[in-house]
């Protein structure tokens, strides 16, 4: 391989290295990259794809919106795969990456899949503006469990849809509002009703039923 191209308006740097170059690598100490970039350490592979395949880390670049000074780089046209942590004992780490004070950023094209024996999403701000979760969809969010789906929160709670909304449950269906029941309200608009019964109301069977239906009725008629 030849030795990456020199520019004559970017630095030079007196103390580079030619290393090792053969036909399939070449390694470089400092050298000074197209963009300006010095690199300590740099190795680039041969490749038949337009895509660069290299690995450097680079030593200058104090752009604040783009640092580069003390960072690393890999690029390449293939996978990239680690694989580690097969030695480890149970709940210890197999890899760790931590960001710093810098944010952490995931990019594909494809599928993201992230796969475990649990899985926990955790959210350390705060002060009102940090400690936030936000999931955003295009399309759909889905979200399916064989067993329960438990969503607490300690503050309100809000569902919320431009189009017909509903609470389906084929096993029965309890709603509560604390000591004073349900608020159920209706519009001129919108009408407050009850499907799947034979009657105006079912047979009421336990204490929380008759509750939950005498504050229905309330609410409706009730004012």
């Amino acid at each position: 391989m030849t030795d990456t191209p020199v520019s004559k308006n970017k630095p030079q740097n007196h103390n580079y290295f030619l290393l090792k170059s053969t036909a399939d690598s070449i390694v470089q100490l400092g050298v000074v990259n197209l963009d300006g970039i010095t690199s300590a350490f740099k190795v680039t592979a041969a490749t038949d794809h337009p895509d660069p395949h290299y690995f450097q880390m680079d030593e200058t670049g104090g752009s604040p919106t783009s640092p580069r000074k003390g960072g690393t780089i890999f690029r390449g046209p293939g996978a990239f795969q680690v694989r580690h942590g097969t030695g480890v004992q149970k709940e210890i780490p197999g890899v760790y990456i931590d960001s710093g004070n810098g944010d952490m950023i995931l990019i594909s094209q494809g599928r993201i899949r992230i796969i475990a024996e649990d899985i926990d999403l955790i959210a350390t701000g705060g002060g009102g503006e940090h400690g936030v979760i936000n999931v955003n969809a295009n399309e759909k969010i889905l979200a399916h469990s064989k067993g329960a789906i438990n969503v607490k929160a300690h503050a309100d709670f809000q569902l919320h849809t431009s189009k017909k909304g509903r609470v389906i449950g084929m096993g029965g269906l309890e709603l509560f509002g604390g000591n004073h029941g349900p608020s159920l309200m209706s519009s001129d608009e919108v009408a407050t009703t009850a499907s799947g019964t034979k009657g105006f109301l079912n047979l009421w069977k336990s204490p929380s039923e008759w509750r939950l239906n005498l504050n229905l009725i309330d609410s409706i008629f009730g004012g």
